[in-house]
């Protein structure tokens, strides 16, 4: 496609039902906070939410009706993912780590990071598998100090990725496909990456064209992996 839209629509694309609405819908949470990261399962019922600057995290089991605040760390995050089910959230923070709920934030592990040093590093943006492989999600995390790490077991292990670090390491964003196998991160400042997998990060990347030539803060890609959005 070309960078620039031929035209802008002058309609609504003929899949959607109608006009869309906007609704504010801030029960159970503050008008006035600010919101730095929402994700969403599948189905549009759970959904997750960060506060900017005031720390913690919120769910919704109701399409975004009513809010309650989750038992995860009061911490500030950055970043923060779910499966298609939504009963799987992952929440990445700035120096504290990196934390997994798998009973739709009502409980929360430990640190995944715990022990290690890089789990002081400032951690930018998260992705993960849809779907279970093998019973177990695939999560990707990028940091702003060294490049990425790779978890092949819901978080369990970590390694760091293979995906070359450059002058400036840090991942704006990252996102997997279904099954976690493609993997893409673009990096931000003069490293302008777009990056691609097709072995979950494992081994070899390719560099994608970037004929902007722009730093990308941004991605995401659909569930096969085989449309790319920066």
């Amino acid at each position: 496609p070309s960078a620039t839209p031929s035209a802008v629509p002058s309609a609504l694309p003929s899949f959607l039902p109608g006009p869309c609405t906007l609704t504010q819908v801030n029960t159970g949470v503050s008008s006035n906070v600010d919101w730095s990261e929402v994700v969403t399962d599948q189905s549009g019922m759970n959904v997750y939410a960060v506060p900017y600057i005031v720390g913690g995290l919120y769910a919704s089991g109701d399409h975004g009706s009513t809010w309650a605040l989750t038992t995860a760390p009061t911490l500030f995050y950055n970043a923060i993912a779910t499966d298609v089910s939504g009963a799987y959230v992952v929440a990445a923070t700035t120096g504290s780590g990196i934390y997994l709920s798998s009973t739709y934030g009502s409980t929360w592990s430990a640190n995944l990071l715990s022990g290690s040093s890089i789990s002081a590093f400032t951690w930018l943006s998260l992705s993960m598998s849809h779907t279970a492989t093998d019973g177990v999600l695939y999560i990707y995390a990028g940091s702003s100090n060294s490049g990425g790490q790779t978890s092949l077991d819901t978080g369990a292990s970590w390694s760091q990725s293979a995906a070359p670090i450059g002058t400036y390491p840090a991942i704006a964003s990252a996102s997997a496909n279904q099954t976690g196998t493609f993997v893409y991160h673009v990096y931000t400042i003069n490293d302008k990456y777009v990056l691609a997998s097709n072995d979950a990060g494992t081994s070899g990347w390719l560099a994608l064209t970037n004929p902007s030539g722009n730093s990308w803060v941004s991605i995401t890609t659909d569930k096969l992996g085989m449309y790319v959005y920066v």
